[in-house]
């Protein structure tokens, strides 16, 4: 009999702990708060060099350049892409994080959002761990480690603290100019979705009417994610994707990009956290995410192998 009552109390105690565990998972935020974010100013982080690393590396001529030279090129195209393309808030300004801890003390954190490159892994994060930004270094994101961008308010400045959407990049750390305009573009994209309360729904059936405009426009693939051995270089096989598309390097996609050419879409790749590679096609006209197609993140694939022929054909079924 006593067995059989702790069996029942064991039982309503992991039922209890199942409910609790349900009720305390993060929601996504409501709308009101990306409403209230989008009249604020954004406050972008740029990366200062370390005086610890520069202590370290002092010895080392080539490091401390590489070093100095990588965190210039991070600020100088962070500076570029967020001055060309961010509009979802109509102020914005650049400081270092520590100037931004210092403005957002307070009540003045309610004046302002933050926009800041992290790199990340998948282990859980004390809740109380600040949120600092690591060195850039161009590795591809895996399972493990992956880079973002992240939006907070300003109030929020707490790894344990939920933020308003974080987008993953393609490297851990943004390797080219491209790499930055796609995660604002990808950011206000998902966060114009929160502002206007779609549902999953509404945003498959906004992609299903957006996929109708690849039709008329050449696809750019850069030529890192597809095997031009097997689909041949400059074109592919219109068996697999039946409109226009061209294999090209990430300066031409970029200057197709920054010229908003009509006649062309773009595709950038990024992992979730599901394990899997999410597959962007945005117009280079004004940045509207025309379509997405996912596929699973296979930890040793090549990164040209990352289009194939299911991707292709995938990204032509909601265009046809």
């Amino acid at each position: 009999m006593r067995r059989k009552f702790l069996l029942i109390i064991s039982f309503f105690l992991l039922v209890a702990n199942v409910f609790a565990t349900e009720q305390n998972k993060p929601e996504n935020p409501p709308k009101a708060a990306f409403e209230n974010a989008a009249k604020r100013t954004t406050l972008i982080v740029l990366l200062n060099e370390d005086p610890k690393i520069l202590l370290k590396l002092k010895n080392n001529s080539d490091d401390l350049a590489t070093y100095k030279e990588d965190i210039a090129i991070f600020n100088m195209a962070l500076k570029y892409a967020v001055e060309k393309y961010w509009k979802f808030t109509a102020k914005y300004e650049f400081h270092s994080l520590a100037e931004i801890k210092r403005m957002t003390m307070g009540k003045a954190a309610k004046s302002f959002v933050v926009l800041q490159w992290l790199k990340q892994t998948a282990q859980p994060i004390s809740p109380n761990e600040p949120i600092e930004p690591s060195l850039p270094f161009k590795k591809l994101s895996n399972e493990e480690i992956w880079g973002c961008f992240e939006l907070r308010l300003a109030e929020m400045m707490i790894a344990g603290k939920p933020c308003l959407l974080s987008i993953r990049t393609n490297y851990v750390a943004p390797s080219y100019l491209l790499d930055d305009v796609f995660s604002l573009q990808v950011m206000q994209y998902e966060l114009y979705n929160h502002i206007e309360g779609l549902s999953d729904e509404d945003v498959k059936t906004n992609l299903a009417a957006n996929a109708k405009i690849l039709i008329s426009k050449t696809l750019l693939i850069d030529k890192k994610d597809i095997d031009q051995e097997k689909f041949g270089e400059g074109r592919v096989d219109k068996s697999f994707y039946p409109f226009e598309t061209q294999v090209a390097n990430v300066d031409t996609i970029y200057n197709r990009l920054a010229e908003a050419n009509p006649d062309y879409a773009y595709v950038r790749i990024i992992p979730n956290d599901k394990k899997e590679l999410v597959h962007y096609l945005i117009s280079c006209e004004d940045g509207v995410v025309c379509n997405m197609y996912v596929s699973k993140f296979e930890a040793k694939q090549k990164r040209k192998q990352r289009i194939n022929t299911d991707a292709l054909r995938g990204y032509a079924k909601n265009a046809k």
